[in-house]
């Protein structure tokens, strides 16, 4: 062992030198293999092992000539920096690998032992203060490394395995561990534990041998095994790099067989505005003879000053990714023009270092590597363009000059176009038309419904032909005529209607004048008659008024006699004395009525509630509901105002609308009556009584409707006439409702007449509108 002794100790700087040199060539062996392109996470991280091998054999290479030359103060304190530097090297290298294989160790670690190195160097002996880096980083890093080393061949073990790596990467794992231990236990002799247990001298007189030398063993097999792996990794990174280089030629033949074979121009250019390779079809279009004379030419020149690549050019299309369908020209060798449909597209390279190393270094800052023109040209299609705006110029002159409003319709019921006269019906601007759906431009009764015109023409009519009328502004009724029938393109497929509305309103309203003149010549003739018959009946009316008048008071004069006789506790007389005094006032209230008609009576106006004259006209017709089993369905407005009437006139209008009622419904009919308060201008009243009511005036509105089968139209015109009745011979005298058209009138009131909308059912409906305030007028 003394031998051993004597022939190492004198030799250790020789010692010191290959150890450097074995971790220099770790080092260099490493750098020579192209890391980036490997697959494998163990060569990502090798970056810092170099770091590591390089210090580690400069601070070996300081060691060998302090042993040669002596102690040097500065020499032996940049010896502390660099190997503290060379572990640090090795505890960040076994920390990634670590991080690699989701075992994470947070990046402030470092920091915080080269603190607690700093603090400990600094407060013990200087020149030994070599010893804190081995146990902060060597020792650590050391084992972190095989450990992540053993990890680095599990996560990629199968295709390591393939590689017949799976022996070197145990062997590496367990190598790193005993490195870490040797150099980071085996520190030189101190004061302090570990260091005055476990240290070089401890250590030679266990083993013999100086811990230098075998550091240095451990070292070389290191690299060996180091270089066995990079040289396999080396070889998967050429094969792979050969198959790269074989699909990139395939595919460099595959393009060039397509750029080659499309149809549309095809030019690519370089940053500096070149041309770098053109296809046939751009030597044909562009008129040259072959593909040479357009290399290396400028792009600009192949257009007329509409398109180049100036600075301001080459940033708005970078800007833009690229230029998509523009129109231009290409001025051709001949010096024609060429209308194309010009796209540019940018081609960009990545910002990786393999492009770099694979000298495709970009040459600005967004990688940009050239750009791709691709023209297709359009000069039969300009062609085809220019007779297409020519015929649709043509046919909008027609569309437009056309007196009729006209429009089109597509399947979905928007409106595509539509012509001035159309746009002028409707009150609106062409821009505002198109696009909107057709109700709501110009809405119709049938719209939303079975009978929707654009629903009849797609479910295959040929032709819908109806009248429409519109009120307008002034509540006077327009008559509209309107034909529609399909919209079909080229082919004969359906895209929607055509729809041409014409303004009839004129020949209606003729048709409308001479019919009314007709109706008042009868009228006249048949008003001559009557109102003969008018006045002998007034003054009938009057004699018969007085005659019946007074048996009506002898009668009255016996109920009340009756009534101080009979007996109290006799319900059933009392009751009938009590239908017959109301059944003698309601006669007498009827002759009133028939004096009130044939003579100007004043009014005897009160504030009343109109719900309680209601109520009581309902109940003295109550006999005649139960008659026929009617049902009467009640809706009055509850808090109603009060309104001036006269109440008895008024119960007589109500009693001769329901008794009308009652007579045009079957049995088990329903008689419905309404109260409500609102504006004229929300009354929806038909007749023009603008010179009654005030449009913001606030109205009383008494609605009464029956489910019988209505008024026949022809009939409505005539209903208020005295003496006009359709049950002549049944009881009808025809002075009904003209008793309370003449009653409604000495209100200042109005009453309108009629059938009920379609959607209410079947019936009729009479609407009486009341001022809130009466004027204080007579009729």
């Amino acid at each position: 062992m003394n031998s051993i002794y004597n022939f190492l100790n004198p030799h250790l700087d020789i010692i010191y030198a290959v150890y450097a040199v074995a971790f220099i060539m770790l080092g260099t062996v490493i750098i020579s293999i192209p890391r980036k392109e490997s697959e494998f996470k163990f060569a990502k991280s090798l970056g810092l092992l170099i770091g590591f091998c390089f210090s580690h054999g400069l601070h070996e290479l300081v060691e060998m000539f302090l042993i040669v030359k002596g102690p040097i103060f500065l020499l032996q304190a940049a010896d502390i920096i660099i190997i503290t530097v060379a572990f640090i090297y090795l505890f960040e290298f076994g920390r990634m690998l670590l991080n690699i294989n989701k075992i994470i160790i947070g990046a402030w670690m470092p920091f915080l032992m080269e603190a607690a190195v700093i603090t400990l160097v600094f407060s013990t002996n200087f020149l030994r203060a070599h010893i804190w880096p081995r146990y902060f980083f060597a020792l650590p890093g050391g084992i972190m490394s095989g450990i992540g080393s053993i990890l680095s061949y599990l996560a990629d073990k199968e295709k390591l395995d393939k590689l017949r790596l799976k022996n070197y990467f145990i062997s590496l794992g367990f190598l790193f561990c005993f490195y870490g231990l040797l150099s980071g236990l085996v520190v030189e002799k101190d004061s302090f534990p570990p260091a005055s247990i476990i240290n070089t001298e401890s250590f030679f007189n266990l083993f013999n041998v100086p811990s230098a030398v075998v550091r240095c063993i451990w070292a070389v097999i290191i690299t060996l095994l180091m270089y066995r792996i990079m040289s396999r990794l080396s070889g998967q990174i050429q094969d792979k790099k050969q198959k790269m280089l074989v699909g990139l030629k395939k595919a460099y033949s595959y393009l060039d067989a397509i750029v080659c074979g499309i149809s549309d121009s095809l030019l690519v250019v370089s940053l500096e505005g070149k041309i770098i390779k053109a296809n046939k079809t751009s030597v044909k279009i562009l008129e040259y003879e072959n593909e040479k004379e357009l290399i290396n030419k400028d792009i600009s020149g192949l257009f007329p000053g509409k398109l180049s690549l100036g600075e301001a050019g080459l940033e708005v299309i970078t800007k833009r990714g690229g230029l998509n369908n523009y129109e231009t020209a290409f001025s051709s060798k001949k010096g024609r023009l060429i209308p194309v449909l010009l796209s540019i597209a940018v081609l960009k390279l990545e910002d990786n270092k393999e492009n770099i190393e694979a000298g495709q270094k970009a040459a600005n800052k967004d990688n940009i590597a050239g750009f791709v023109y691709v023209a297709k040209e359009i000069t039969e299609l300009k062609r085809v363009e220019a007779r297409l705006k020519l015929a649709y110029s043509e046919l909008n002159q027609i569309f437009n000059a056309n007196i009729s409003a006209m429009r089109v319709v597509d399947r979905n019921g928007y409106v595509l176009r539509i012509n001035d006269a159309f746009a002028k019906l409707a009150g609106v601007g062409k821009e505002k038309v198109i696009g909107k759906k057709c109700r709501d431009v110009w809405p119709e009764e049938r719209c939303g419904s079975d009978a929707c015109v654009l629903a009849k023409i797609l479910s295959g009519a040929k032709k819908e032909a109806f009248s429409l009328e519109v009120y307008g502004e002034n509540r006077q009724k327009n008559t509209y005529h309107t034909v529609a029938v399909p919209y079909v393109d080229a082919e004969g497929n359906l895209i929607g209607m055509l729809e041409e509305i014409s303004d009839v309103t004129s020949l209606v309203r003729a048709e409308e004048k001479l019919q009314k003149a007709y109706q008042e010549l009868k009228g006249a003739q048949a008003g001559l008659i009557q109102a003969e018959k008018m006045a002998v009946v007034g003054e009938l009316a009057s004699g018969v008024a007085h005659e019946v008048k007074n048996p009506l008071a002898i009668i009255l004069q016996g109920i009340d006699y009756l009534n101080k006789k009979v007996s109290s506790q006799d319900a059933n007389i009392i009751l009938t004395l009590d239908c017959m005094n109301n059944a003698v006032h309601r006669a007498d209230g009827i002759i009133k009525g028939l004096l009130d008609f044939s003579s100007s009576t004043e009014l005897d106006a009160k504030e009343n509630n109109i719900n309680d004259t209601i109520n009581t006209a309902l109940l003295l017709t109550s006999h005649m509901f139960v008659k026929k089993r009617l049902n009467v369905i009640k809706s009055l407005q509850d808090n109603i105002p009060l309104v001036e009437i006269d109440a008895n006139k008024m119960e007589q209008v109500f009693i001769n609308l329901f008794l009308n009622s009652v007579e045009a419904m079957p049995e088990n009919g329903t008689l419905t009556v309404r109260t409500y308060t609102c504006k004229a201008a929300q009354a929806d009243i038909k007749s023009v009584v603008s010179d009654n009511f005030e449009p913001k005036e606030e109205l009383l509105v008494i609605e009464i409707s029956d489910s019988g089968e209505g008024i026949p139209e022809e009939f409505l015109n005539r209903i208020f006439d005295p003496f006009f009745t359709t049950r002549r011979g049944t009881g009808g005298t025809g002075m009904g409702l003209a008793v309370v058209l003449n009653l409604i009138k000495m209100h200042n009131g109005h009453i309108e007449i009629g059938n009920k909308h379609k959607i209410e059912g079947k019936g009729a409906k009479a609407r009486i509108f009341l001022r809130l305030k009466n004027k204080k007028e007579n009729n």
